[in-house]
């Protein structure tokens, strides 16, 4: 892009990279690619890799980009979907596993955006459950 074109790459050119990486099965590529971008990934980038995690099963991954989700937008109503998904699977989060130093807080937003799903209609399909191979 800057050679042939002269166009300095912007956050939603490696958005897309890393969405077509993930897609296409090439996680830890996807992740490398973020972890070189010259600005700080936005929750867009986040949500693209979480989403190919969720097709290929790689709940470690999931566990790693839903943290930095919610460190973006912990008031997005939105997550809630990816909550009830990711919750589902016993590695992201154990009940009553405290261990996080923000814990308090992750759980009280939890509550709070699952809540407000559930105050909007939502109804959890557990057909797209990631389900952890570990255990």
């Amino acid at each position: 892009m800057v050679r042939d074109y002269g166009i300095t790459p912007e956050l939603v050119h490696y958005a897309c990279l890393v969405d077509l990486l993930a897609r296409g099965g090439l996680l830890d590529e996807a992740k490398d690619v973020i972890g070189t971008m010259p600005m700080e990934p936005d929750a867009s980038i986040w949500r693209a890799l979480i989403g190919a995690c969720r097709i290929y099963s790689n709940t470690h991954m999931a566990k790693t980009a839903f943290e930095k989700l919610i460190e973006l937008e912990p008031t997005n109503a939105g997550l809630c979907v990816i909550i009830q998904h990711l919750c589902s699977f016993r590695s992201l989060v154990r009940a009553g596993d405290k261990s996080h130093p923000k814990s308090k807080n992750i759980y009280k937003k939890l509550t709070f955006l699952l809540t407000s799903a559930k105050e909007m209609g939502y109804v959890h399909d557990l057909k797209w459950v990631l389900h952890d191979e570990d255990d």
